[in-house]
């Protein structure tokens, strides 16, 4: 009984697209829980902003708005 369950599970995740499956969720919600952990991004995004007007303003000479 045992066996034949065995057997039928390692035929269940030896085709390619139940090892993609897998990995994608298992990558998915690493990654929904990043986003969660994050909390308030609002300093990174303006950290970004100020840094890529200065880049604008360095290779343009104008201010960005």
């Amino acid at each position: 009984m045992f066996e034949r369950i065995n057997k039928k599970v390692k035929g269940f995740f030896s085709s390619q697209r139940m090892k993609t499956l897998a990995l994608m969720l298992l990558v998915g919600t690493t990654a929904a829980m990043a986003q969660n952990a994050a909390g308030d991004y609002s300093a990174g995004t303006t950290a970004l902003t100020t840094v890529t007007e200065e880049i604008v303003f360095k290779q343009n000479g104008i201010k960005y708005e």
